[in-house]
């Protein structure tokens, strides 16, 4: 196969494409000293990469993108996150990254801003082994006392050993008093059980350390077996440790009829301290049978762990600002195994006919036990609110597509091509919560040190726990997608090539919300939706010489709502304060793209592009506040919305300029973009018909310039990165004919430096520098900044051993 990991050779696909797409390549990702895929894409035009490692693709955000390993969908785990992110793949794997941006009839429907496939990498020649290590400090977290909690002894490998669990004598049954059936029907045999939760209630702290990674890799391919097949490998190992605190403010405020500030709700100090797990294994095997037909195999198994200790300082406005803290112990762990299996045929029965067909399945799994919440009033030692949150996901992902591409007829010195294709997948979803609240024994007030109070000794003689379980909490859920296509690729006249034709897509989604734990009786909620999407599209590619090319696109797709989004149960964003619910009653969002670039290759490596692109939406999902004072929120969906932008793409090295600036060059693109949504008529108030797209930011910026030295090995690079403000959380009626302003992440100048040094043919020395500006995560509304997020800036130093 060739190879495609090359810059120049990434550039030559994207030239000879039909439609609008980007890419970066291996041997960009290697000279960046990119650990993961999260630094590599951020490069890519009109692309960024959010504090969550979510996806953002021309302001859009990652419900609008999706990502892909070898055109194949990876599921993600977090009922929140539609997708994965970036930093399970390591780019010793990663050949290259592309971003398609207008639909084409065999690629999936659901995406609105791009789809992100990650390509892996081919097999080395010769045997291979990397070997690396690296370590970094922060300047606000390193060597400096973070809060945290007791946790498990396997915290550090991202599994909970049972420290957290739910008392095995519990079991399946409610933990209540007084209904029929339950083996608990006394105060004293509920109390029993409840000794068996953990009985940390206060936050200690400790002295953050140095953040630790690893990587391993190694590959080789060679001749096996009598009749001398070509077969290869490739596997990767990685792991990282980090610790990291975080400080802050959140503030919530009422506003009058001109949009300013008048009584202050909520204002609460934080800090935070994170324990942050990341490890993974990949293997990759090909077996080539004859000169057309290969096999492919791919699996990976991913694990991550995020343990969070939230402590907070402030106070209410219902509590008449007594001084109060707030505490959260909070840990998640996420499980992906995936398993690919492809085949290529080429040439079938001496044709030009190629059959090209994959199989996946995935299995995911999310826990979240125990999760803690206590307030306690500062001065008079009150304990207000104890409670504890359980939640476990499982998930299995199965699918395959298959597509026949064979030739047709010949025009203009070139064939025609018709591709035909069907692809497949299903996804069952089963997630359970369970929810515990813990107060004073006859509603006693609980004066004094939580552990004593709500622990083995307080629980029963001072203290009392009761399940709190609601009928909505648990749930199960599936996705069947079928699609099948057929795709025209023509030449149409001298230099001018079309590609397109028609998609079509049946989804179903079933949604059940019951909960064996609650008390309720009442009927289970659902959700049975079936879709039919017709999705054409077309794509024009006119070559008005060997250097400058202009592609133009149309195409219609559809994003679906996430499962987490129509499942009634709701979730408590405690850093913010939202309790934030599901809604049933979503209906999908179809998207009509449109686009045209102007692309001029002046080198192998040197480029300037011009994009202009628009979309209108139909039922757009957003995030919305239903009530400011009550701290509600769900999602819903607007009326309409259009989104129209421009990009502007220069890949330059200045050895074109002057000979003595050969080894600096330049990669820049910047988006522009304006959008607009018209809300339906139950959201306008106060006159207030259309507002800015959903978390959707007028521009994007992405800058680097690098000095790269072949002889001495020395590459040195600067990388800047900023997006403009977008809508993080929409207004929300307060009453009469009052809305409060939309919520506002402000724009974050995001600057960093790269450095790599080959000391000799087998090592590599790295240095890295992130945030040097210290940007900030700051969300404003009308004139108030209601959140502020401290991160510091991080140093890391890193080195790799080649064999």
């Amino acid at each position: 196969l060739a190879d495609t990991s090359s810059e120049a050779a990434q550039l030559n696909l994207r030239k000879e494409a039909v439609g609008v797409q980007d890419a970066i390549s291996a041997e960009e990702i290697k000279r960046a000293g990119d650990s993961t895929a999260t630094g590599a894409v951020a490069r890519v035009v009109g692309v960024t990469i959010d504090e969550e490692g979510r996806l953002i693709i021309r302001g859009l955000p990652d419900r609008y993108n999706q990502i892909l390993l070898n055109g194949v969908p990876i599921p993600g785990v977090d009922p929140d996150i539609p997708s994965v992110k970036l930093d399970i793949f390591p780019t010793d794997i990663v050949s290259n990254l592309s971003v398609v941006k207008n639909p084409r009839p065999d690629l999936p429907g659901n995406f609105a801003g791009g789809l992100l496939n990650i390509e892996t990498s081919n097999y080395p020649l010769e045997q291979m082994v990397k070997a690396g290590v690296s370590i970094g400090g922060n300047s606000l977290s390193t060597f400096r006392q973070m809060p945290t909690y007791p946790g498990g002894k396997r915290d550090w490998l991202g599994f909970d050993d049972g420290a957290r669990a739910v008392p095995s004598s519990l079991g399946g049954q409610r933990l209540d008093t007084g209904r029929a059936g339950n083996r608990y029907r006394t105060n004293d045999q509920v109390s029993q059980v409840g000794r068996g939760f953990s009985d940390v209630w206060n936050p200690r702290t400790k002295l953050a350390i140095p953040e630790l990674g690893i990587k391993v890799s190694a590959g080789n391919s060679g001749e096996i077996g009598k009749k001398r097949r070509n077969a290869g490998y490739l596997v990767s190992f990685l792991y990282d440790y980090e610790e990291s605190i975080e400080t802050g403010f959140n503030k919530r405020y009422t506003y009058d009829e001109n949009g300013n500030a008048s009584i202050l709700l909520r204002d609460f100090d934080y800090k935070e301290g994170k324990q942050e797990v990341l490890w993974g294994t990949f293997g990759s095997g090909f077996l080539q049978i004859n000169a057309d037909n290969q096999l492919n195999v791919t699996t990976m198994f991913n694990r991550t762990s995020d343990d969070h200790t939230i402590v907070q300082l402030g106070g209410e406005q219902n509590d008449d600002f007594i001084p109060l803290t707030a505490n959260s112990f909070n840990f998640i762990g996420r499980s992906i195994f995936f398993n690919q299996l492809t085949g290529d045929h080429q040439n079938l029965k001496n044709s030009k006919v190629r059959l090209r067909w994959n199989a996946a399945v995935s299995n995911g799994k999310r826990d979240e036990p125990d999760r803690r919440l206590i307030l306690q009033q500062v001065e008079s030692q009150t304990v207000t609110g104890a409670s504890r949150f359980f939640s476990d996901l499982k998930q299995l992902t199965v699918g395959g597509k298959t597509s026949v591409r064979f030739p047709v007829y010949k025009a203009f010195d070139s064939t025609a091509y018709v591709k035909v294709g069907f692809d497949s997948g299903y996804t069952d979803r089963e997630f359970n919560a369970r929810r515990f609240t813990q107060q004073g024994r006859g509603g006693a007030p609980l004066i004094g040190d939580p552990e004593d109070l709500l622990g083995p000794n307080g629980l029963g003689p001072v203290s009392t726990i009761r399940e709190v379980t609601r009928p909505n909490d648990s749930y199960v859920a599936s996705n069947f997608l079928v699609g099948g296509y057929a795709q025209l690729e023509t030449p149409i006249a001298p230099r001018l090539q079309f590609l397109g034709l028609l998609r079509f897509e049946f989804f179903r989604q079933e949604v059940t919300s019951d909960s064996p734990f609650s008390d309720d009786e009442v009927e289970a909620e659902g959700t049975d939706r079936r879709d039919k999407d017709p999705m054409p599209s077309a794509n024009l590619s006119i070559q008005i010489n060997d250097r400058m090319f202009v592609k133009i696109g149309y195409g219609m797709t559809v994003i679906r709502p996430a499962i987490r989004e129509l499942a009634p149960f709701d979730y408590l964003d405690f850093l913010r304060g939202w309790l934030v619910a599901g809604n049933p009653d979503l209906q999908r969002t179809r998207i009509q793209n449109a686009e045209a670039r102007y692309e001029f290759y002046f080198g192998d490596t040197d480029l300037f592009a011009v994009t202009a692109f628009g979309k209108y939406f139909k039922n757009p999902i957003e995030f919305v506040i239903l009530s400011q004072v009550n701290g509600n929120a769900s999602f819903r969906n607007a009326d309409s919305a259009w989104l129209v932008g421009g990009e502007v793409e220069l890949r330059l090295g200045f050895g074109r300029l002057h000979e003595k600036l050969e080894k600096f060059y330049f990669l820049g693109n910047v988006a522009v973009m304006g959008s607009q949504t018209t809300l339906p008529s139950d959201q306008q108030i106060a006159g207030r018909l259309q507002r800015r797209l959903f978390k959707q930011s007028p521009f994007v910026t992405n800058l680097s310039l690098r000095f790269d030295d072949p002889d001495s090995g020395v590459m040195v690079g600067l990388v800047y990165n900023a997006f403009g403000p977008r809508i993080v959380e929409a207004g929300s009626p307060q009453g009469g004919d009052v809305i409060a302003p939309d919520v506002f992440e402000q724009t974050q100048h995001i600057l960093d430096l790269i450095s790599t040094w080959r000391v000799s043919p087998h090592v590599k020395v790295g240095l890295k520098w992130k945030n040097i500006a210290f940007a900030r995560r700051r969300y404003k509304q009308g004139d108030e900044l209601t959140f502020l997020e401290n991160r510091g800036t991080s140093v890391s130093i890193a080195a790799e051993y080649i064999y």
